[in-house]
């Protein structure tokens, strides 16, 4: 729980480097171009402190999987591990908890944490802010993004403000501490997923055997409750203008990666540049949240529409209220991604629809081998992988096979590309590798 007056810290005497400024002044756009540029490890783990204290754990993320060494904080450096559970940010508290500085913890303050979280997530988060402030004034909520794919609730009483993460956070904790929680805990505490990251429409029957395929063959099948990659990534294109990817999923991969696309003047306009004032290159994005006018950064954005990385763009476009969204930056808008979402989801549909079925009999054997590999990874996981390594070899030798048959029949990368649902140059590649079998 903390006071918001001072979530952004204060800042030192002097010059910072443009990273740490970045992330004193929550600029979240901002810290991923310039973590994407040349950048210094030192630097990186001073702006994961001024994070940390600022209880931006969204950007503490961010800092950790670009080589923040949390190690070089001391601890007067960052908050406790209580004021973290206080708080109720999962992302918060993992940071925390990271590897480098786990060590710092006994074994008992860690259940006085899983015990704390778990009394607050059973209070609920409105419940023990009013126990604590003591007031029942009225409760200002919103949705905030708590790391790259989770939302949290984050509540405000007069300066005081929390967030509703403490089912994740004691699942987090009973986990370090070597308690298994049931399918059911995991669900029933599990942070809400960011309807604007939600890359992959849940089955409509997840019982029955095409909705267990579908979550298959999208990387779900084998992890209740882990999804698949999505978020943002990154890629460069041939004239080296970075690209950047909002939804992803397992069973399509970089080929249709989906984002959302800006349209100015009826057009896609060129990347945002970042004038940072030093350092040989200037940090760019083409992200649709950077382009809200702002410090003279680029276009403002007149329309939202879906793209994906294949080159389909959707039809609909989604104008931008700029009265309601006045000056605010666009991350920070709360805009309405959803129409965009469910376009590219519709354009997944197709894609799939278009791709070869898999006959009934192996839909059900690919289903029944998953499962059992499951079990077997979690009752003798050595048997599991050389399980894997076995089904590894036997699938590279029949996907030769089955390449170098449409090789042989002249069947044209082109409808390869369409059958397997990815690129004209990879399914190019698998005809091509065929002709070493």
């Amino acid at each position: 729980m903390r006071d918001v007056r001072d979530a952004s810290g204060r800042a030192d005497d002097g010059a910072e480097p443009p990273l740490v400024a970045a992330v004193r002044a929550g600029d979240v756009l901002l810290v991923k171009c310039l973590l994407e540029a040349d950048r210094n490890d030192d630097e990186v783990s001073r702006a994961f402190g001024v994070a940390v204290r600022a209880f931006r754990g969204d950007i503490t993320e961010l800092l950790l999987m670009r080589g923040a060494d949390a190690g070089q904080r001391a601890p007067h450096e960052l908050p406790s591990l209580r004021e973290a559970v206080d708080f109720g940010s999962p992302a918060l508290v993992e940071a925390l908890l990271d590897r480098s500085i786990r060590d710092r913890y006994p074994v008992s303050e860690l259940r006085e944490m899983r015990d704390l979280a778990r009394s607050q997530c059973e209070a609920g988060a409105e419940a023990e802010l009013r126990r604590r402030t003591g007031s029942q004034a009225e409760t200002v909520r919103t949705r905030v993004q708590d790391d790259t794919y989770h939302t949290a609730g984050e509540l405000t009483l007069g300066t005081t403000t929390v967030r509703d993460g403490h089912g994740a956070i004691l699942t987090d904790l009973k986990e370090l501490l070597g308690i298994r929680a049931t399918f059911e805990e995991l669900t029933a505490r599990a942070p809400a997923r960011d309807p604007d990251h939600a890359a992959r429409p849940e089955a409509s029957g997840r019982r029955h055997r095409a909705g267990q395929l579908c979550a298959l063959l999208d990387g779900r099948g084998c992890r209740p409750g882990v999804g698949a990659g999505q978020g943002v990534r990154r890629e460069r294109s041939e004239g080296g203008t970075p690209v950047e990817w909002d939804w992803w999923t397992a069973e399509f991969g970089d080929a249709h990666a989906g984002a959302v696309g800006v349209l100015v003047d009826g057009g896609e306009p060129g990347p945002v540049y970042f004038d940072v004032g030093s350092g040989p290159t200037m940090p760019s994005t083409t992200h649709w949240s950077a382009y809200d006018g702002r410090h003279h950064r680029g276009p403002r954005a007149e329309a939202l529409r879906a793209v994906c990385a294949c080159g389909w763009r959707g039809a609909a476009e989604y104008l931008l209220d700029w009265s309601a969204i006045g000056d605010r930056p666009l991350y920070e808008a709360d805009v309405d991604l959803t129409g965009p979402l469910a376009d590219w989801n519709a354009h997944l549909s197709l894609v799939r629809d278009r791709a070869a079925p898999l006959p009934e009999p192996l839909a059900a054997l690919l289903v029944a081998v998953a499962e059992q590999l499951a079990a077997t990874a979690a009752d003798a996981p050595m048997a599991a992988l050389r399980a894997v390594g076995v089904l590894e070899r036997i699938a590279a030798g029949v996907g030769r096979e089955a390449a170098g048959a449409l090789r042989d029949d002249g069947v044209s990368a082109e409808a390869v590309a369409t059958g397997l649902g990815t690129t004209r140059s990879k399914a190019l590649v698998l005809l091509l590798t065929a002709q070493d079998r």
